[in-house]
């Protein structure tokens, strides 16, 4: 909510959110995840 086409956030998930106390492929065990965000397109119900 609150964002328009182009808007951009950093979204950081706590390990506890996350994966915890497990390893994930290259995902280390408590580690936090960082996403950057980018709204390329906003859609409606009608569209």
């Amino acid at each position: 909510m609150g964002m328009r086409a182009g808007g951009k956030r950093r979204l950081v998930v706590p390990a506890a959110l996350g994966y915890g106390e497990r390893s994930v492929g290259r995902i280390p065990p408590n580690a936090e995840l960082t996403f950057e965000i980018e709204v390329l397109e906003v859609l409606t119900r009608d569209d």
